[in-house]
């Protein structure tokens, strides 16, 4: 991601990094996502950013 995003747009690539650092480190592995409704808006947010992407 990094090689692909940084050189065109450093805006996305911080987005990514966002989403990553919500889903997959506070979500997953330290789980401190408790509310079902953030995790619906993080999960939103990151198909948004997929359909940027494309």
């Amino acid at each position: 991601m990094k090689k692909h995003l940084a050189i065109r747009n450093g805006k996305l690539m911080r987005e990514f990094e966002m989403l990553y650092d919500t889903l997959h480190i506070a979500g997953y592995y330290r789980g401190l996502i408790y509310n079902a409704d953030m995790v619906k808006d993080a999960i939103k947010a990151a198909k948004l950013f997929i359909e940027k992407v494309k």
